[in-house]
């Protein structure tokens, strides 16, 4: 045993007791956190056996994000099988490198992958080697990349029957659900809680609310006239979700299929142009920093419609700069209703984070809606491509 020094030596037993229902205790050499996830917690298993691989992914769900854990793992083993048998890649349907799938472990144990520790779900995935991915996007990577990945993602996943996925989050990505739940907020009795700074920061954040919330709700229209097809999407494919080859650079996972569900093209590639373009990150420190860069996006557009998909149909085409502009918002409402709910939603590591994220968000909203001419006529000029 190893223990890391970022973890108590209680918890590290905790987790070294966790991690011995799928290994033998004396085939675990370490246990340390990995990623910056903001709803599971996340930890690397380092083993020294030669009979098995070397690293696993150990993760707590989050009871507070998903209503019924077991159908994250259902979904997860049925995605995982469905890749595993695609021969989209093999057929040359799409370029190479291929695509993989963090695969589910059984518990040595009770032979289930998931298993209960206190109170607690917990499961293992196998670690995809040689990979690496990112907080922004680096100098050495291209957005155009993360186009190509999220269009294979999108196509190797086409043929998968919709009624074989479960849905894990319900009315995800529907803006006017969250406005819903903002509306219902007790804000004076929460204003009457908090320091005057933040009162302020709160007001100017509801201010921009109610004067831009019809904008945030236009896709939700379109979805509800029926005018979007709804395929497997992976829905949260922000940018450290995918995972990078060390030597080619090139995409060889997406992660975190958690999100994975019936849903929407559009409602993708506005997350990821919302988590890509704005080279600041969701955790920006500096408001004047968040903006869209509107090459990122660009460049991004040129990777995903360098690959044709029959799927992305005109009307998708008309609604994708709406996406991009309610991604933000819709994110941004989230971050502020955790809170105002006293953060139960998203882990946070200060009492404030949650708040400083939401003004992130609606500050790339802003930047998105004083652009949106512009990331219209980039998106009308790869019409013609497909």
């Amino acid at each position: 045993m190893k223990p890391i020094s970022s973890i108590t030596d209680h918890n590290y037993l905790e987790l070294e007791q966790v991690a011995s229902y799928f290994f033998k205790k004396q085939d675990i050499y370490s246990i340390e956190p990995i990623g910056n996830g903001n709803i599971n917690e996340t930890y690397l298993v380092k083993l020294n056996t030669s009979t098995l691989k070397s690293y696993y992914i150990l993760q707590k769900l989050s009871k507070k994000a998903f209503e019924d854990i077991s159908r994250l793992n259902n979904n997860l083993s049925i995605i995982s099988s469905h890749i595993s048998r695609s021969t989209i890649f093999t057929n040359n349907s799409l370029p190479s490198p291929q695509l993989h799938c963090p695969k589910l472990l059984s518990s040595r144990i009770s032979g289930n992958n998931l298993i209960s520790f206190k109170g607690e779900k917990w499961r293992v995935l196998t670690y995809i080697e040689s990979s690496s991915n990112y907080e922004v996007i680096p100098e050495h990577i291209s957005p155009y990349e993360f186009g190509v990945g999220l269009v294979k993602f999108h196509l190797l996943l086409s043929d998968l029957p919709l009624q074989n996925l479960e849905y894990v989050i319900n009315d995800f990505h529907v803006a006017h659900k969250s406005l819903e739940t903002y509306d219902s907020l007790p804000l004076n009795k929460k204003l009457s809680e908090i320091s005057k700074e933040n009162v302020k920061r709160v007001l100017a954040l509801n201010r921009l609310v109610q004067e831009e919330r019809s904008k945030a709700i236009i896709v939700d229209q379109c979805i509800k006239r029926k005018k979007l097809n709804l395929l497997p999407v992976h829905g949260d494919p922000k940018i450290n979700n995918f995972l990078f080859d060390v030597d080619s650079n090139k995409i060889i996972a997406m992660i975190d299929l958690d999100t994975v569900q019936p849903g929407y093209l559009i409602h993708d590639i506005g997350d990821c142009v919302r988590s890509i373009a704005n080279k600041s990150g969701e955790e920006s420190s500096s408001l004047d920093k968040v903006f869209i860069d509107l090459e990122i996006l660009d460049s991004f557009l040129n990777g995903y419609f360098s690959i044709d998909n029959p799927f992305f149909t005109p009307n998708d085409f008309s609604y994708l700069a709406h996406s991009i502009r309610s991604l933000p918002f819709e994110l941004g409402l989230r971050f502020l209703n955790d809170y105002l709910y006293d953060n139960t939603y998203f882990k946070t590591l200060y009492k404030d984070q949650n708040l400083a994220r939401a003004e992130v968000q609606f500050k790339l909203f802003l930047s998105v809606d004083s652009n949106f001419t512009c990331i219209e006529k980039i998106i009308q000029s790869y019409r013609g491509s497909m």
